[in-house]
């Protein structure tokens, strides 16, 4: 519902505004959410940290998606919602 759209706004306007590993992590979110099943409990804490690396990046002012601690920042995400929603191939 609600959190998955917002997901997609952020996602969709971060890049509008120069800031594409904020439309990174919220596509990983949104990514998340999506594909869950209805059935399944959101696993908050990942959401939090979902929630948490966008307010740092913004905070941060972080807008180089060739940052080092970014990328390894990412693809931790990217990993963790892997496992969640049972993926076995890895993100590009």
């Amino acid at each position: 519902g609600t959190l998955l759209r917002r997901a997609h706004d952020i996602k969709g306007q971060a890049p509008t505004f120069d800031f594409p590993l904020i439309a990174r992590v919220a596509s990983s979110l949104a990514r998340m959410i999506g594909e869950l099943p209805s059935t399944t409990a959101l696993p908050l804490s990942l959401i939090d940290a979902h929630v948490n690396a966008i307010q740092v990046i913004h905070k941060q002012n972080l807008k180089d998606t060739n940052d080092k601690i970014a990328q390894a920042l990412c693809k931790e995400l990217d990993a963790r919602v892997d496992e969640v929603v049972g993926a076995k191939a890895p993100k590009a």
